[in-house]
């Protein structure tokens, strides 16, 4: 990512030259931007960020789903509150293999297809 910070707009120094009545100030102004490459945008930093999405299925947040993640399913499935406590770190929401805004038993069968395939 590479932010840019442009120091003057056209519209700005175009509104200076045009509202000035009363001298060339204005006109001298634009001319100066004009030939000096209209300021163009300086880059402000640049940083690289990894976007990593998160895996549904992954409830143990390892970045992948394999049998790494029956238990911590399990834990999810079971105690909620438990589940937080061990994993503070990921969504219990992964868990929610089906969808329907709730982890529970209709999430087990998508969960084991996940795992093992249909």
């Amino acid at each position: 990512m590479t932010p840019y910070y442009q120091t003057t707009t056209e519209e700005y120094i175009e509104s200076l030259r045009d509202e000035n009545s009363t001298n060339k100030t204005g006109q001298r102004m634009y001319d100066a931007w004009n030939d000096n490459d209209k300021a163009p945008p300086e880059e402000m930093a640049t940083a690289v960020v990894m976007l990593d999405a998160p895996i549904l299925g992954d409830v143990n947040c390892d970045g992948v789903v394999n049998a790494f993640n029956i238990e911590p399913f399990l834990v999810a499935l079971f105690d909620p509150a438990g589940y937080a406590t061990l994993y503070p770190d990921c969504d219990i929401n992964l868990a929610d293999i089906n969808g329907d805004g709730a982890v529970d038993a209709f999430d087990i069968e998508p969960f084991l297809e996940l795992l093992f395939g249909p």
